[in-house]
């Protein structure tokens, strides 16, 4: 057998960097499964945990669910910052995505209950429809998250300009796809609020895969900048 020997050019050439569909799918896929991945996981946990002997529940001790949360959401930011970075060709970025994603989750999420109190419960939103309500709270909350997020990717690179288009465009297409998978479930009788909607779960499974669309297409936007970035095609 002959053995092929690599020269050390060879051997130093750096890995292409993806650019085009290539980095927006790449990034999308990866931001869905690692970003909007955590909330199923967690209650996956959860479930698991509470088929074992003894019947541990997660969520009894508020520290204990808190604590697994933050667990994921960090282990999921880091895990796409990682992603991010090959299509960036520099970094770090694993670290401050890792470390702002669950502080914007949360945030995100404290602003979601203060403003369902106020707009349903309280009846700041008069008449208008529960759907209606869910639809503008969380496509606003998808674009704050996927927003905020793009920003801190751009200052970690030292870069302003970059950290403000990544901030509109992922923020944009991170509410955008919220709304549009919101729509779809809509026509297709996954009505929030709607009759029988409590039994089947309906706004668990829409936010689910709103999140997911929201990362999906936010997360697109913003790998594909970077990956154009690092080609030299943005200046």
């Amino acid at each position: 057998m002959t053995e092929v020997t690599l020269s050390p050019a060879a051997e130093s050439r750096p890995t292409p960097i993806p650019t085009g569909r290539a980095a927006f799918w790449r990034s999308g896929l990866t931001a869905a499964l690692y970003l909007a991945g955590g909330v199923p996981l967690v209650f996956g946990l959860a479930f698991l945990a509470s088929q074992l002997p003894g019947h541990i529940d997660l969520f009894e001790s508020p520290l204990l669910g808190f604590g697994l949360f933050i667990g994921v959401a960090a282990g999921g930011g880091w895990l796409w910052g990682r992603a991010l970075e090959r299509l960036a060709g520099q970094g770090p970025l694993a670290w401050p995505v890792a470390l702002s994603f669950p502080g914007l989750s949360i945030l995100a999420a404290l602003a979601l209950g203060r403003l369902e109190v106020f707009l349903l419960e309280e009846g700041g939103a008069g008449d208008t429809p529960i759907y209606i309500v869910f639809a503008a709270l969380f496509t606003l909350s998808s674009f704050f998250v996927v927003a905020a997020a793009g920003a801190v990717i751009g200052l970690a690179l030292r870069d302003g300009r970059l950290a403000l288009q990544l901030a509109l465009f992922g923020g944009l297409a991170g509410g955008a796809g919220f709304l549009f998978a919101d729509v779809v479930q809509h026509l297709r009788g996954r009505v929030v609020g709607g009759p029988n909607a409590a039994a089947t779960a309906t706004m668990l499974t829409v936010m689910a895969v709103g999140h997911a669309a929201a990362a999906f297409l936010g997360g697109g936007v913003i790998g594909w900048r970077l990956a154009r970035r690092a080609s030299g095609a943005l200046r």
